[in-house]
């Protein structure tokens, strides 16, 4: 074969060679292009508590273990109340006691006839008027004593709740339904102001977007996002917008955006990074000015370069599959080695 014909055969395979890479650039930009812009996240609990005691005291024993999962008003800790317990069988038992009342209220009913016998005898001049008095006053004395240990009763009902409350604060309840992820403490240390554990709430999780500002006026309170979180086995899940920050960050030019995730069987944990992304229908409207040009019927020209507003939004394009031929052969880009 001459060889000029032999180059112009490579010259050809190389042109098309160009034309396929440049056909096949074009439709992954315009792929690329189409997908969704997705934002980096991270998860999180949506409330974290340290838990301590009111009070100072010694650990008596700790009913939960790391990981455990513990709901709300569970106990979590006990400290040693051998004291506080004694204290309210005491005021308990001084509650209960009716012994006194019961006999100021005897006492009072003795008074009672004696000063009617003394108004009685008075009133036929059989007696003084002092004896009159001295009953009289007996009487306002034992009535004054059952109201005493009425009034003694009554307290010792607020000391023994005051008993009970002491007794209380050395049981350790869990504030909020939640998993364990902390255990700081072992029974017999001394409790004073460290905490003993540390307990996570998993849901609803805490979901935190950072976006870029421009999509600052296109996302409101409600609206959601789907999430995926960085961790094999996990599907995207839907969590809804309940926080965004109200100022921009100018170094980044980004702001935060805060997300309530529900999370019902537990299966996503607080810590995993994740991505984020906007539904197809909820993407940003772009804008861009365009200059019109008006004339009237008389040829009198309107004001020139106004610029209009004009809201478009383009949906993405189904991808569409391109055969190529080369040398009367399907040529598959996947065989070329300067294609990635």
């Amino acid at each position: 074969m001459p060889q000029g014909n032999t180059i112009d055969m490579d010259m050809k395979k190389t042109i098309r060679l160009k034309a396929i890479i440049t056909i096949l650039t074009v439709c992954w930009a315009a792929r690329a292009g189409a997908q969704t812009e997705t934002f980096p996240c991270l998860i999180e609990a949506s409330s974290e508590v340290e838990i301590g005691s009111p009070v100072t005291g010694v650990i008596g024993s700790i009913e939960v273990e790391r990981s455990d999962e513990v709901s709300k008003g569970q106990i979590v800790a006990r400290l040693k109340s051998a004291v506080e317990l004694r204290s309210v069988d005491l005021a308990a038992l001084r509650a209960s006691d009716d012994a006194e009342i019961a006999a100021a209220s005897a006492a009072m009913e003795h008074a009672k006839r004696e000063k009617e016998r003394a108004v009685t005898l008075y009133q036929k001049q059989l007696v003084s008027r002092q004896f009159l008095d001295k009953a009289v006053t007996e009487y306002t004395l034992a009535a004054q004593k059952l109201e005493q240990a009425r009034a003694n009763r009554s307290q010792a009902k607020k000391e023994l709740q005051l008993a009970r409350a002491q007794l209380q604060q050395r049981t350790i309840r869990s504030p909020i339904d939640g998993i364990v992820t902390e255990r700081y403490m072992s029974p017999g240390q001394r409790v004073q102001d460290a905490p003993i554990m540390k307990i996570v709430a998993i849901d609803p999780l805490k979901v935190d977007v950072v976006v870029p500002a421009t999509y600052f006026s296109q996302l409101t309170r409600g609206q959601t996002m789907q999430i995926k979180p960085e961790l094999a086995g996990l599907a995207e899940q839907t969590a809804s917008i309940s926080i965004i920050d109200r100022y921009i960050d100018a170094a980044s030019n980004t702001f935060r955006v805060t997300l309530e995730l529900p999370n019902p069987e537990k299966r996503i944990p607080p810590g995993a990074r994740c991505s984020a992304r906007l539904l197809p229908t909820e993407t940003p409207v772009s804008t861009k000015p365009e200059t019109t040009q008006r004339h009237t019927s008389l040829g009198d020209e309107q004001p020139r370069n106004s610029p209009v507003i004009v809201a478009t939004h383009q949906p993405a394009q189904p991808q569409k599959v391109i055969q190529l031929i080369v040398d009367d052969k399907e040529y598959d880009p996947a065989s070329n080695p300067f294609i990635r």
